[in-house]
């Protein structure tokens, strides 16, 4: 019984000792569009506590990787190409593909509809 506590205690000094972000990056890593859509957001607006700066870079991969394991967090990179965020040029036709990825998907979000229908009336799509 002694040795399971130690084990465990052991398990969890290894959890606790990785930063929330660290954690992140793995779940990330592991294909979690949870994490991948929550670095999204780190990455874009940086976190200080976390030691982290705003990173363009990384805030475009990790929302194309959210976007690519689930189509839920396609509308993360939609609104980043619609508003230029973080230095990103605004780019209507990827922030308009993005959005029907997601409006074609099992989600049907009818928000995100309504944008890309906004966009074709437009003449943005």
């Amino acid at each position: 019984m002694l040795k399971l506590i130690v084990v465990i205690l052991s398990f969890l000094n290894i959890c606790l000792a990785q930063t929330f972000v660290e954690r992140l990056i793995q779940d990330c890593d592991n294909n979690e569009s949870f994490a991948c859509g929550a670095l999204v957001n780190e990455y874009a607006h940086g976190d200080e506590k976390e030691g982290i700066k705003p990173d363009t870079g990384k805030m475009l991969e990790y929302g194309i990787k959210a976007c690519d394991i689930n189509l839920f967090y396609c509308d993360k990179l939609a609104l980043i190409y619609e508003h230029g965020v973080n230095g990103v040029a605004k780019d209507m036709a990827k922030a308009i593909a993005y959005y029907k990825m997601r409006c074609d998907s099992k989600y049907e979000d009818l928000e995100t509809c309504q944008k890309v229908g906004d966009a074709y009336a437009k003449g943005d799509g």
